[in-house]
């Protein structure tokens, strides 16, 4: 006989909408019955279990939605101890880990922009630290902890001033036969910041009170943006007045503050950079 296309047997032959057989003996109508209760049982305790999984995963999700915004804020703590570990980091590494360290930390809920903002805010952690680590490369010889505690000092005296350091043999001319030089370029850009270049011989003196005034006048240089309207800011002369009186208001009374290249300052202009910080 031949099979017509119909006719092809196939895996769903076996399958029947009719009824299986009914059960004939009373004990196999006693196992179905027996079987139908164990799975009704399984069933229920499945079910019960579900629920204790949605009421757990519902109080997890209410506890985190509640310590959330604690969590967030907790970040800017760690991110001042994270900045104190990394102070030779670059300003615009540091103003990028600021930035993302207030977005996490304006959060108040758990959801996706939430985690992009933490992510964003490890991501800039990391460049801070690599940051830190290219600059300390840049400095590393037998002069690196001298050049490191004389950026200390004149972060000391900046008042949160962003300062960026780079070393040079000689600047201005300075930097040989036991003199020191120094130069700064500053902006209003970030709140106030400033790039101090600081020859070698800073270093290599350093404490010295000569070393510690010539930094005390760059600084002053760099605080100047804060107080722009004490003085004229577009004169250069002016700016190398007002940078020397600063350092002489902050104690720095001998050589290096200025006054031996640029003249003493009025004692006007000593006061008035007395109140600028």
């Amino acid at each position: 006989m031949v099979a017509e296309a119909g006719d092809t047997p196939s895996a769903a032959d076996g399958v029947s909408d009719e009824p299986g057989p009914r059960p004939f003996w009373p004990w196999d109508v006693l196992e179905s019955r027996s079987d139908l209760v164990h799975d009704r049982r399984a069933a229920l305790d499945a079910a019960a279990g579900l629920r204790d999984l949605r009421e757990r995963l519902q109080a997890a999700m209410a506890s985190l939605d509640a310590t959330a915004p604690a969590l967030f804020a907790s970040t800017r703590a760690a991110a001042d101890r994270i900045q104190a570990e990394n102070p030779s980091a670059r300003t615009l590494d540091v103003v990028a880990f600021r930035s993302a360290t207030d977005a996490v930390a304006a959060r108040q809920d758990v959801s996706p922009e939430s985690s992009g903002a933490l992510v964003a805010y490890v991501a800039a952690a990391t460049r801070l630290r690599a940051s830190n680590q290219a600059e300390l490369e840049e400095r590393a010889g037998p002069l690196l902890d001298r050049r490191l505690a004389a950026e200390a000092f004149a972060r000391s005296l900046g008042g949160g001033i962003l300062l960026d350091f780079d070393w040079a043999p000689i600047v201005n001319g300075f930097g040989s036969g036991g003199s020191v030089g120094g130069a700064a370029t500053w902006s209003t850009d970030h709140g106030g910041s400033a790039t101090i270049t600081l020859s070698d011989s800073v270093a290599e003196q350093w404490p010295s009170p000569l070393s510690q005034a010539l930094v005390a006048h760059e600084v002053g240089h760099a605080v100047s943006v804060r107080c722009s309207d004490r003085f004229d800011a577009q004169s250069g002369a002016a700016n190398e007045a007002w940078a020397t009186a600063w350092a002489i208001s902050r104690g720095f009374t001998g050589d290096g503050n200025g006054v031996s290249i640029y003249g003493p300052p009025p004692q006007e202009l000593i006061d008035a950079a007395a109140t600028c910080g």
